[in-house]
């Protein structure tokens, strides 16, 4: 199934509920087609093409580099499962691959190591992060950066996982913006989003895959990587 939407590693319980979009923040685009899943929610085990939407610049300066990072390094061993018979663990999103876009003249990948999860057959790699990089959005415009990935099944009492996308924007005269939840060694309190990040819901089928009865509604986990992961792959300093 394909659905197209526009946006120590922690897995955090977290208390159900719907947040306000954040239209001047960098964030995930909801989708416009009719489905059961709404918003920024993607079904599980199934392909999502995403959409991260870059409102603005920095401070109004233009962008020319911008990076996303999947936390994939997490085990989520118990809240999923991938494969054919679902005896491997699910990544959060699996091998993502970015769109082509006119506006952007090189587009990288950052590849790392992963629990071992099956993606057309076994995997210990992954992608971790995306760079757009020798681009040129003005501050005045609008630009989607889409990626396509895999979503995990969801196990035991998961109702939704809540996939979390830190998103850096470098811009013109040096200036950045960073769409991180608190500051690291490399993005400081001055540049970031404070308990703000990009994000997207992988949300269980309930009529394929009925939660436990035990479990009541379920329950939900969030996935957000460290900040050394966030500054090992979104410095612009780091070769992807």
């Amino acid at each position: 199934m394909s659905l197209r939407k526009t946006i120590s590693l922690l897995l955090i319980p977290c208390a159900m509920g719907t947040a306000s979009n954040l239209f001047a923040h960098a964030n995930t685009k909801p989708k416009d087609n009719l489905d059961t899943y709404s918003g920024r929610s993607y079904q599980e085990n199934s392909s999502a093409y995403v959409d991260l939407v870059l409102s603005h610049g920095c401070d109004g300066e233009a962008t020319v580099h911008a990076a996303v990072l999947l936390p994939n390094a997490n085990d989520l061993s118990g809240n999923t499962s991938s494969g054919p018979d679902g005896n491997y663990a699910g990544n959060a999103l699996m091998g993502a691959k970015a769109q082509l876009n006119a506006n952007w003249k090189h587009i990288a990948y950052g590849k790392g190591s992963v629990p071992t999860y099956y993606l057309r057959g076994e995997q210990q790699e992954d992608v971790r992060a995306i760079h757009w990089q020798r681009g040129y959005v003005p501050d005045d415009v609008i630009e989607l950066l889409t990626f396509r990935a895999d979503t995990p099944k969801l196990e035991g009492c998961v109702s939704k996982l809540k996939v979390n996308i830190p998103t850096v924007q470098y811009c013109t005269h040096g200036k950045v913006k960073a769409w991180i939840k608190q500051p690291t060694a490399v993005f400081g309190e001055e540049v970031i989003s404070t308990g703000f990040s990009p994000s997207i819901d992988v949300v269980r089928d309930t009529v394929n895959n009925p939660l436990p009865e035990e479990c009541g509604a379920g329950i939900e986990v969030e996935a957000y990587p460290t900040n050394e992961e966030i500054d090992q792959y979104l410095s612009r300093q780091r070769k992807p």
